[in-house]
């Protein structure tokens, strides 16, 4: 299935969907989250909607609230993000209707091993990229 990835300080995913084919007429699709590890609430909003598609449109997207959580967290979390339905016009749902979502950690890792009585921030701060 198609991944995305946001950064947790990002606010909000955009997912893009693409129509292919006859494009001449207006399409409404929905769409809605649902829980991999992440848990909504503490990492995402929940959400469903509706995508609209008019004539001649072909791409189209929906965006998704991300909730930063400063504590430090090793890793990252995912929930799905699912195409349900046509609600409106003529078109075929494809085959693969579920995205992964990673949200990545970006808090600062704990400080470790720094003299007490070091000047300036006590912290080190170490990304991690998972």
């Amino acid at each position: 299935s198609p991944e995305w990835v946001a950064m947790e300080t990002d606010g909000e995913v955009q997912i893009w969907l693409y129509r292919k084919g006859d494009v001449s007429g207006h399409v409404s699709v929905a769409w809605r989250t649902r829980g991999g590890d992440a848990k909504s609430g503490k990492h995402y909003v929940q959400s469903e909607g509706t995508v609209e598609f008019q004539p001649g449109q072909r791409e189209a997207c929906f965006a998704v609230e991300i909730i930063y959580e400063p504590s430090f967290q090793s890793g990252g979390v995912f929930f799905f993000a699912e195409i349900v339905s046509v609600e409106q016009g003529d078109a075929a749902l494809p085959d693969v209707r579920r995205a992964h979502v990673h949200i990545l950690n970006c808090s600062p890792f704990p400080a470790v091993g720094v003299p007490e009585d070091a000047s300036g921030p006590q912290l080190v701060r170490v990304w991690l990229w998972t």
